[in-house]
């Protein structure tokens, strides 16, 4: 099985990452591949990913075309682009962690390095302006959940996660320790609120969908997953790319082909019918003479949240623009064969392959 995850997100709390909790040299061989912009990281990626037959594809926020990683359960192995901004090097080099350098094709002297610093400076600016964006538009997220989260009637949602493991056959205790893996399903990205809907049905074709207007579904996700964790059960936990770390936005347990997802009218999700096994209005846990008084500053602050959240795409997207012509720059320095026999032989490693 093959599906698409992102382990990385431009969020509230600006550029934050998931990767050191796949890199386990212990575990699993890791490679990092080095090299700047348009050395061919991601092209050798999905060229590895196209030859497995199991395989997890780590999208770039950044650049939903990119990859930022494979994860190859087969070969116990993970791959990963190594450069900024999730930078990473070998805790156990040539025991656990390998450095695949595709820098060794530069020719330092075709390289225009003036052009390239005031680009890159350029791109850095870009961003911070997209984290400032994005930091408002969590603070005001705040201003609406924190109040709301007031109300909650705490013993209802409680009640609403244990149904939810009873009827799904996740109520008996495994004995075991639980694999819980962190990553995000949605993106912040320079093609919009994006979210990588196939993957849905990889992981969980059966859906509970949580209606959640005013993004208020993590009290019932992380009672579910603190009971799923004390059961053993494995599980996926999906974090929301806005508000970041601490706000579980979705739910994958693949053990009952189960999905639990909170539709919160800012990443699309694009289900059909048959999918949709319960819908649950998050509403219902709340207050609604609250919410009646205050529904038109909170629809205000709303219809403000997601235009600050629109013109952070922008910023994303001359972002995405800025680093093409980094890599256009760097290609024109670049010997792409110098650096063949490195793929070559890590593609005969991992496949067997002669």
């Amino acid at each position: 099985m093959k599906f698409k995850t992102f382990c990385s997100a431009n969020s509230g709390d600006g550029f934050i990452s998931f990767f050191d909790t796949i890199l386990d040299e212990k575990k699993s061989m890791i490679y990092y591949i080095k090299g700047g912009p348009g050395c061919g990281k991601s092209t050798l990626m999905k060229e590895i990913a196209d030859r497995a037959d199991d395989a997890e594809l780590i999208i770039c926020s950044g650049d939903p075309s990119s990859l930022d990683g494979v994860i190859l359960p087969k070969q116990n192995t993970v791959i990963i682009d190594a450069t900024k901004p999730h930078s990473h090097e070998p805790k156990y080099p040539g025991a656990g962690g390998n450095i695949i350098d595709l820098g060794e094709g530069w020719n330092i002297d075709k390289l225009d390095k003036q052009k390239i610093m005031d680009l890159c400076d350029q791109k850095s600016k870009i961003y911070r302006s997209c984290y400032h964006l994005l930091k408002c538009a969590k603070e005001i997220h705040k201003g609406v959940f924190e109040p709301i989260s007031n109300t909650f009637d705490i013993k209802k949602i409680e009640r609403i996660g244990d149904k939810i493991l009873q009827q799904n056959a996740l109520w008996e205790n495994q004995n075991r320790p639980p694999m819980i893996k962190k990553r995000f399903l949605s993106a912040i990205s320079p093609n919009g609120m994006y979210t990588l809907t196939e993957t849905i049905n990889k992981l969980g074709k059966n859906v509970i969908l949580l209606e959640d207007r005013w993004m208020i579904a993590s009290p019932l996700l992380n009672y579910i997953d603190k009971q799923l964790s004390i059961r053993g059960i494995d599980h996926i936990n999906s974090y929301h790319p806005l508000l970041g770390k601490d706000t579980i936005q979705h739910m994958f347990i693949p053990q009952a082909n189960l999905s639990i997802l909170s539709n919160d009218g800012i990443f699309d999700l694009i289900l059909e019918d048959h999918q949709i096994i319960k819908k649950i209005l998050m509403q219902s846990f709340t207050d609604k003479t609250y919410l009646n008084q205050n529904k038109n500053k909170l629809t205000f602050l709303k219809r403000i949240k997601k235009e600050l959240l629109n013109l952070s795409v922008s910023k994303l997207d001359e972002a995405r623009k800025m680093h093409m012509q980094i890599e256009q720059e760097y290609a024109l320095g670049t010997d792409f064969k110098a650096t063949e026999h490195l793929k070559k032989n890590l593609i005969i490693k991992l496949f067997k392959e002669t």
